[in-house]
């Protein structure tokens, strides 16, 4: 039997090789196997990511746990951070997942032959998301472009774009721009662009009258 430490070493120099972009903090555990991780993203120590596709420039901060997650572009993860961990079915009377799952993460055990309950529908993130220290974000969640999710939040139902949520379980605390402009910043895609785009159109203290002012200039 290989030891944890050796195969974890091997999926750590796998995932490396394929991705010399990114930059991989000490103690991380990333699943080559499972996970897409995009260019120049920053991976800090202790994270573990599995099952799990990236988009670019996103960074996750220490102690951050990942699974079954489809995260965007130049999003920031907290330290501490939990997505996507897993849920239990509060509708079946049993809650331990021996009853309906075939996971095995009862001691390697199970009681049944097929699975009763999705455990890890996947968790969405759009572009430019900030998830706050200490974060949990349930399972079957999406989380729309420009949103922040407070410290200490417990996501457990899906956050507008450009919301601002907080609290256990979170609720929307305010909007960060007013409806109109969230619509216009959706429908210009600004995240999909090119990086030189992105560079000379955002870098700075960009507001959203800014961009807009210059998109308009552009088009007339």
């Amino acid at each position: 039997m290989i030891p944890h430490f050796i195969k974890r070493g091997i999926r750590g120099y796998a995932f490396k090789k394929r991705n010399r972009s990114v930059f991989i903090g000490p103690y991380v555990e990333v699943d080559p196997a499972t996970t897409r991780v995009g260019k120049n993203c920053t991976i800090n120590f202790y994270t573990k990511i599995s099952h799990t596709d990236v988009g670019d420039y996103t960074y996750f901060s220490a102690n951050c746990q990942v699974m079954h997650a489809i995260i965007g572009s130049f999003c920031s993860i907290g330290p501490g951070v939990k997505i996507g961990l897993g849920s239990h079915p509060i509708n079946f009377i049993a809650l331990s997942p021996i009853f309906y799952s075939t996971s095995k993460v009862v001691n390697n055990m199970t009681w049944v032959d097929r699975d009763y309950h999705d455990e890890f529908s996947n968790v969405r993130i759009g572009d430019n998301v900030w998830v706050g220290a200490d974060a949990y974000i349930m399972n079957d969640v999406e989380i729309g472009e420009g949103a922040i999710c407070a410290a200490g939040s417990v996501v457990t139902k899906n956050v507008p774009p450009y919301a601002i949520v907080g609290g256990v379980p979170a609720r929307v605390i305010k909007y960060r721009f007013d409806e109109e402009t969230i619509e216009q910043l959706i429908r210009l895609k600004i995240f999909k662009r090119s990086d030189e785009w992105l560079k000379e159109n955002l870098s700075g203290a960009v507001t959203p009258e800014d961009l807009l002012r210059s998109e308009i200039a552009l088009k007339a």
